[in-house]
């Protein structure tokens, strides 16, 4: 299997709660980055309900052959009943990018 560098999307509340997360991910070396992008305005609807929030996204570098365990993670540590977990795996990327990618992330 070709391994590709994978970028996740996921929002949470807050620049704390993004934090606490993002520490669990590169401690269990399922993500070599993760940035965080406070202030974030989110317009959906919930049960019904048109809803507007202020959250923090957070963009997750990893790789396809971690989808699995990033996305069990996520559904288990992520505060939200239904949270946004969307993962793409990437086009180019940079030969250096990469190599310090896979230099960063849990091997099998």
């Amino acid at each position: 299997m070709d391994t590709k560098a994978l970028l996740l999307l996921t929002t949470l509340k807050d620049l704390s709660q993004a934090k606490t997360l993002s520490q669990k991910l590169l401690d269990k070396k399922l993500a070599a980055c993760v940035s965080l992008l406070p202030g974030l305005s989110s317009h959906y609807v919930w049960q019904g309900q048109l809803e507007e929030e202020k959250e923090c996204l957070l963009l997750i570098k990893s790789t396809n052959q971690h989808w699995e365990a990033l996305e069990e993670f996520l559904q288990q540590e992520h505060p939200y009943k239904c949270p946004e977990i969307l993962a793409f795996e990437t086009e180019k990327v940079s030969s250096t990018y990469l190599d310090w990618l896979l230099g960063s992330l849990k091997t099998s």
